[in-house]
């Protein structure tokens, strides 16, 4: 942000004040502003402003820690807290994502040095959320610690709905939907259920057996003419037998 003088009189003064927020900045900045003016000699000039930035609380690796993977590949991540002014005294920790997340604080100088462990609670699917610590220090001088995980199951199904059916000017009468193993086991579809009336699915194994390609036709003539209706596939492996996977399928009829 800048204030200035917009009018200087000939052989006047001038002043010009830039403010630099340095909000999430560590280490060396440098900041560069353009003055114009009607000068016919010098009309155009660069201020640079130069600085190093020392945060009250260094974090490490970082303020952002994310859950990529199956639940028991993920490792706990740990945080670092090191206050460049001691002391530091951090009076509470808390986290819109309880259920998701487990966190702990320990000790390691006290005043100084803290160790912010996170782990990943879900088995399976996605969240974003933070983590905020409370200090002695005033508002904001400990930054938001931002967490987020897409946890994989047993299995990934892709996608787990689908459309077919007869539109004025379309026609899709078959689909694809990938199954594999997260972990590239190799795997068995033990039973598949669907309404055979409105459906035919037959599972093909690919060459590797850590995936399966489902390939789904629709038997339309089932489906009156003008409506649609809405079933599902289910099937089980031999990698989590009491494990049920679900794919949601809509059939159209709007031909004539």
């Amino acid at each position: 942000m800048a204030h200035f003088d917009r009018v200087i009189p000939p052989g006047g003064e001038g002043k010009i004040t830039l403010t630099v927020d340095l909000r999430g900045y560590n280490g060396p900045v440098r900041k560069e502003a353009t003055v114009i003016s009607d000068d016919p000699e010098n009309s155009s000039l660069k201020l640079t402003v130069m600085g190093t930035v020392k945060q009250v609380v260094q974090i490490r690796p970082g303020t952002n820690v994310t859950f990529r993977g199956t639940a028991d590949q993920i490792k706990e991540a740990v945080i670092e807290l090191i206050a460049a002014r001691p002391p530091l005294q951090i009076n509470k920790v808390e986290s819109n994502l309880d259920e998701k997340i487990s966190y702990q604080l320990q000790t390691v100088t006290p005043g100084q040095h803290y160790q912010l462990k996170v782990s990943n609670l879900l088995k399976e699917g996605s969240y974003s959320g933070y983590i905020i610590l409370t200090s002695d220090l005033p508002r904001g001088q400990i930054p938001t610690i931002r967490v987020s995980g897409r946890i994989e199951g047993e299995l990934s199904v892709t996608p787990k709905s689908i459309f077919m059916g007869k539109l004025p000017q379309q026609l899709i009468e078959t689909r694809t939907v990938n199954v594999r193993s997260n972990r590239k086991k190799p795997f068995q579809i033990t039973n598949l259920k669907y309404d055979t009336n409105l459906l035919k699915v037959v599972a093909k194994p690919l060459p590797d057996r850590s995936s399966y390609n489902l390939e789904v036709g629709a038997n339309l003539a089932n489906v009156p003419s003008g409506n649609s209706v809405e079933t599902t596939i289910t099937f089980q492996t031999d990698l989590d037998p009491q494990a049920k996977e679900e794919i949601q399928v809509r059939l159209v009829n709007q031909g004539n």
